[in-house]
């Protein structure tokens, strides 16, 4: 999630008011320029296509539901317009009301990070409430995760214990696996045992075979050894 200037909400808000005719002046001040508790709407980075120009493709979501849906809203900002990119692996270790099932998984999920291999961090909605500091989650809402350097056993630890979580708080726990090479997996998807998985990147979306992304997997804790041994030899 990016953290975007006054001065680029305003570019966006105009750009959106002249674009979007089907999206009511209301709607884009609550989205775009609307300060919550803890600050504006963060705007999410999302798939498209990479400019030469430096400009992200972001998408900021309004703070109440449509028809049981979340209205979203998409433009671009340069990059004098970001100032700070918010990572997900910092929330579970922020502070936030828990007022909603999803939020008390998530707290109980935090309690893994000191005890799992690996990154934790959350996405979506869960996210989006913490950022800002309304409830954007409600009784309908999953709890969106993101794990990184977890090996394949790791990470058949991490999901059972998830799962275990998911029915205590009855949420579902929808898990994403970040790859090294820039892809993300479905955590259920690699549980099923498919030939095929479907990889998402920010540039694209293509099939990896099973094999090869248990390898890489695999290859996750002997990566995060050389990246630690480096930090120490640095300092």
């Amino acid at each position: 999630m990016l953290d975007i200037s006054f001065e680029g909400r305003a570019r966006i808000f105009f750009d959106l008011m002249a674009k979007a005719e089907s999206i009511s002046m209301d709607v884009l001040k609550a989205t775009i320029l609307a300060r919550y508790h803890n600050g504006y709407v963060p705007g999410i980075v999302r798939r498209g296509d990479i400019s030469a120009y430096g400009e992200v493709n972001v998408g900021f979501v309004y703070p109440w539901r449509v028809s049981d849906s979340r209205l979203r809203i998409a433009n671009i900002v340069y990059p004098n317009e970001i100032l700070g990119v918010i990572s997900p692996y910092i929330l579970p270790y922020c502070e936030y009301q828990v007022e909603s099932r999803c939020m008390a998984a998530l707290k109980d999920v935090s309690l893994l990070l000191e005890a799992q291999k690996g990154h934790i961090g959350v996405i979506g909605s869960a996210a989006l409430e913490i950022v800002t500091g309304y409830c954007y989650t409600d009784g309908n809402s999953d709890l969106d995760l993101i794990i990184q350097g977890q090996t394949l056993c790791d990470l058949t630890e991490t999901y059972t214990v998830l799962a275990q979580i998911g029915q205590k708080h009855r949420v579902k726990i929808d898990a994403e696996v970040q790859l090294r090479n820039g892809y993300g997996i479905k955590a259920d998807e690699l549980f099923i045992g498919s030939q095929t998985l479907l990889g998402k990147s920010l540039c694209d979306v293509r099939l990896f075979n099973r094999e090869n992304i248990i390898e890489t997997l695999n290859s996750q804790e002997e990566f995060t050894w050389k990246l630690s041994q480096e930090s120490q030899e640095k300092s």
